[in-house]
């Protein structure tokens, strides 16, 4: 399993922000056919939470969901309508606050 780092989820979180928000599942395989194989990435949820939402200035929702015997991790985000920036050296938009 690859090690999934703060600093891509929180990429991955601009990117849906600015087309619309989204959500993240974490604990499926890249490679086709898709599996479920659980996550250990993040065990301090509510920290990533926060994390996130400090970098980011967005609502933040996320959760551990059990399926099958297996844990998965779940982040979900908000649309922004002038695009998002996070705290980070990203070159995406800018007005955060313009929400």
């Amino acid at each position: 399993m690859q090690n999934f780092h703060f600093e891509t989820l929180v990429r991955y979180c601009v990117a849906l922000a600015n087309e619309g928000g989204g959500q993240i599942i974490l604990a499926v395989t890249d490679q086709l056919p898709r599996r479920a194989v659980g996550s250990q990435t993040f065990a301090d949820l509510e920290r990533t939470k926060a994390g996130l939402i400090e970098r980011l200035r967005l609502r933040v929702e996320a959760e551990e969901v059990h399926h099958l015997k297996v844990a998965f991790l779940s982040f979900t985000f908000q649309r922004v309508l002038l695009g998002c920036r996070s705290n980070t050296k990203e070159r995406i938009g800018c007005g955060v606050g313009k929400i």
